[in-house]
């Protein structure tokens, strides 16, 4: 096995010995490190070199001579000088100066104050960003993804990694983003589509409620290239409006029966606030008379509870309402989802508003 050591978080861990020399990330803050190579045997150190002498000049034997047995001034100072080297010799060998230990130690004191100052408690925590970024992606919440690892400073050891999962958050969310997208437009491609197809060619101006079906297409059409400007479909539905002038316009105020049409096509796509919505703008033509109004509210009423009565069916099919034995979150799931679809009619969802809450306590004191 080979010891390494993460240069990022200081972590240390094992790999084993084919993994010599490749690269990975580290179990604790997945920052990139090198497993280093495996150790080599380690031959026996050469013997140091002997500490050099000086020279040591001898004086001739006629010197000797003449000096009356006296060494020679050269000899004199070629001895001074080799005993200052021997003193250095001893020197080196007896270690470093007394000086060093005490500067090296402060430069690693100042290293340590000048890390801390920029990744110290007051600042963010690049490791927590990264790892409550890769959480999120995960779990698919991309915008708190992308603001955890934007919050990575520049000058982090971290901050490369911090950019290569912002890039990988950014083209994740994009992808499901043009999913969605695409996905809506199929949807209502699908509505305008039917209508065509289904009332309009297929009945023709035999069927009473022709122009009604015409004039709900041209809604729908406009709603979609409103929308998707760019989609290939919404070229032939610009050319709606002038192909279906002699039997249905927007620019005419809407009938009773256009309104009654498109209650209908709404609340089978189970989009009854869209419905409220398009009874109110109806109520608040001049002319239209109260009544009228509130006879399409309580058709529109008819149709939420029977929405109502089918969500509740199936949570029954599934055993979600069992007495003693309550699968009270999807009984939740199924309820704010009804709720949230019907929160624009009044007098509608009692029941399910009361099964909402049971839910919500029930799970609350599980816990969860």
């Amino acid at each position: 096995m080979i010891r390494v050591e993460c240069s990022a978080c200081g972590a240390a861990f094992q790999a084993r010995a084919e993994h010599a020399g490749k690269r990975g990330r580290c179990p604790k803050c997945q920052a990139v490190v090198t497993v280093p190579a495996a150790a080599e045997p380690v031959d026996q150190a050469p013997a140091p070199p002997a500490t050099t002498r000086a020279p040591v000049v001898v004086a001739s034997r006629a010197s000797r001579k003449a000096g009356g047995g006296q060494r020679t001034h050269a000899a004199q100072g070629a001895a001074h000088h080799g005993a200052q080297y021997r003193q250095h010799g001893r020197q080196q060998a007896a270690g470093q100066p007394a000086w060093l230990l005490p500067a090296l130690g402060a430069v690693v004191v100042v290293g340590a104050i000048a890390y801390f100052a920029t990744q110290g408690s007051g600042g963010p925590d690049p490791v927590k960003l990264i790892h409550a970024g890769g959480e999120a992606v995960n779990e698919g919440d991309f915008e708190a993804a992308i603001a955890a690892f934007s919050g990575v400073p520049k000058d982090s050891h971290l901050y490369a990694r911090a950019q290569e999962g912002l890039k990988d958050a950014l083209e994740q969310r994009d992808s499901v983003e043009a999913m969605d997208r695409r996905r809506e437009s199929d949807a209502l491609a699908a509505v305008v589509t039917s209508i065509r197809r289904d009332w309009i060619e297929k009945f023709g101006n035999t069927n009473p409620r022709y122009a009604a079906h015409t004039r709900y297409l041209l809604k729908r059409s406009a709603e979609f290239i409103e929308r998707f400007p760019d989609d290939p479909r919404a070229e032939e539905m610009r050319g709606y409006p002038q192909y279906y002038r002699n039997v249905a316009s927007l620019e005419r105020p809407p009938t009773s029966m256009d309104i009654s049409v498109e209650v209908e096509w709404r609340t089978q796509a189970d989009e009854f606030n869209e419905a409220q919505a398009a009874i109110e703008a109806y109520a608040a033509l001049p002319g239209v008379p109260p009544e009228e109004a509130e006879r399409q509210r309580a058709e529109l009423k008819v149709y939420a509870d029977a929405a109502w009565k089918v969500v509740k069916a199936r949570m029954e099919r599934m055993g979600s309402l069992q007495a003693g034995n309550e699968n009270w979150k999807h009984v939740r799931s199924q309820t704010a989802t009804y709720l949230s679809r019907v929160s624009a009619l009044a007098n509608v969802g009692a029941e399910a508003r009361e099964l909402n809450a049971r839910a919500e306590a029930a799970l609350a004191a599980a816990g969860g």
